[in-house]
Order: structure tokens, then sequence, then C-alpha cells
């Protein structure tokens, strides 16, 4: 099932940020969740929406990250555990390619991806392992 991520400002808690989990075809929220895993995923910012929010200094959902849905809650947390522990692993790091993802409508204009000192544009990753802490994407090398 494709569907669509979004941070949601009014669940997230003590624990990290909550994500809203949208049907991309009915763009119905179906659920929030902590912990997600997406294949094939694409980054998304409205440009109306952004210049919205640049306009009004209030936020609105404009931007979100896309994908097929691959795991959800413990399943996922587990999962982006492995990766990382393998992206880390010298015998295997240099087969993964893990990035965090940032974004912020009053610095940038699309989604970026950091790695180290390395900031850039993204558009697309393999994968996308969202968590209370934040979104990274995973890409194989």
């Amino acid at each position: 099932m494709r569907v669509q991520i979004y941070r949601n400002l009014h669940k997230s808690n003590e624990t990290g940020a909550v994500y809203s989990v949208r049907d991309k075809k009915s763009r119905k929220v179906i659920g929030h969740q902590q912990w997600l895993v997406l294949d094939n995923v694409k980054y998304f910012v409205s440009d109306k929406g952004r210049a919205r929010v640049l306009r009004e200094k209030r936020k609105n959902v404009h931007a979100w990250i896309e994908g097929d849905f691959c795991h959800q809650g413990e399943s996922a947390r587990d999962w982006i555990y492995c990766c990382e522990r393998l992206a880390e692993d010298s015998r295997t790091s240099h087969q993964w390619l893990i990035r965090d993802i940032l974004y912020n409508p009053y610095k940038y204009e699309t989604f970026m991806a950091k790695q180290g000192l390395i900031v850039e544009g993204i558009l697309t990753s393999e994968m996308a392992l969202i968590g209370p802490q934040g979104a990274r994407a995973l890409d194989y090398i």
C-alpha cells in the first residue's frame, strides 16, 4: 500500500515525534505511528503550502514522505536498529548509505539529506527509516 507520512505536531509526545499515516489514494489518515519503514520513497514539498507557511508564519501540512508501506511499530523499530548496525559494521558499511532527513520550510525549499557535514537536496531514496527522533534515508551503494 502506498502511503504518505508527515510529522503530526499535535500528537508528538515526550518520547519523540509521532507521524500521521495517510493513504495515498484516498488521502485519509489511516493511523499514527512513531516507527515506520517505507520502500521506494519520494520526498514532496508543496510550493503553495510552503509559501503559505512563509507568509502566515504558521505551520501546515505541506510536506510529506511517500512510499510503499513495509513495517510499523515494534517491527519497524527492530528493522531500523538492524539496518543501523549493518551500516556501522565495517564489513558491510560500504553497501549501505544512511543519511538524516531534514526539512525546515524557513531554511529549505525541499527535503535535505545530511551525512556528516554534507547537506544536499533529496527527492528519492530506496527506503525511509522513520522513528521518534526523525527520518533517515537508506540507499544501497
